[in-house]
């Protein structure tokens, strides 16, 4: 399949990119400076550009079997005004995308947001719920916008919804636990490279069209301690990721 991966220089993106050159897809990343992504492939096409420029966005759409969205903020940004400036990134460059996919035919779109938006704010904990909706006001503001966007896009979209994102390795599918009405509290979390796994294996699937799937682990005791741990660990290995002090989501 040929896939567009746009934010597929880090985090989720990044992870997403190497599992889906190694089952043999053929990946194009977009984004400001895709050479970040420091993977070299025969199937990798790197594009880069600007997600708010449409079009440039429709370029690199064209040709494409399916789209990934794995665009994020920084956490100055995404705590927004009066701290920071408004970003319409998310929103903004999601319309870009799914314009681009109308007019060039391409159905299937996957976009990753995060636990707390939209509806799944219920399936949070009260304490869970403040920490995400005010602390990261503007994330959520733009998240909210961007499903809204996809919801009425008419394409064959799926939302990933990940709780807290680490940089551990990947447990597998005993582990990981999917589904529309997870439960979500403080220390629910998830790997990247589990979330990208997850993904990939949805991409094909038509029952995961038109749905939004929560992705996490089950809390454990002390995982409010491995969450960083494993930013010490990546640093150590002298491994370049997106942590949480980057971008949470």
């Amino acid at each position: 399949m040929k896939i567009l991966v746009v934010g597929g220089s880090h985090g989720i993106g990044s992870e997403f990119v190497k599992r889906a050159l190694a089952l043999g897809h053929t990946v194009t990343v977009f984004s400001r400076n895709p050479a970040q992504l420091s993977i070299e492939h025969a199937n990798l096409r790197l594009h880069p550009g600007n997600v708010l420029d449409a079009s440039s966005v429709k370029q690199a759409v064209r040709g494409q079997q399916a789209i990934i969205c794995a665009l994020g903020l920084p956490t100055r940004i995404a705590i927004g005004p009066p701290f920071a400036k408004r970003s319409y990134v998310l929103s903004g460059g999601t319309s870009n995308i799914l314009q681009a996919m109308t007019t060039e035919g391409v159905k299937r779109f996957m976009c990753v947001t995060a636990i707390g938006t939209a509806d799944s704010a219920s399936q949070c904990t009260l304490f869970a719920r403040v920490s995400l909706r005010v602390g990261l006001r503007w994330l959520f503001k733009e998240k909210d916008r961007q499903e809204e966007l996809i919801k009425a896009s008419g394409l064959d979209w799926t939302i990933i919804r990940p709780t807290a994102l680490t940089n551990g390795i990947e447990r597998g599918d005993k582990e990981t636990k999917v589904g529309e009405k997870l439960r979500s509290g403080i220390l629910t979390q998830v790997s990247r490279a589990d979330v990208a796994a997850t993904m990939l294996g949805m991409l094909d699937k038509p029952k995961s069209y038109k749905k939004a799937y929560v992705i996490s682990y089950k809390a454990r005791l002390g995982d409010s301690v491995r969450w960083p741990a494993t930013m010490v660990m990546a640093r150590n290995r002298d491994i370049t990721l997106e942590g949480p002090t980057k971008t949470l989501f």
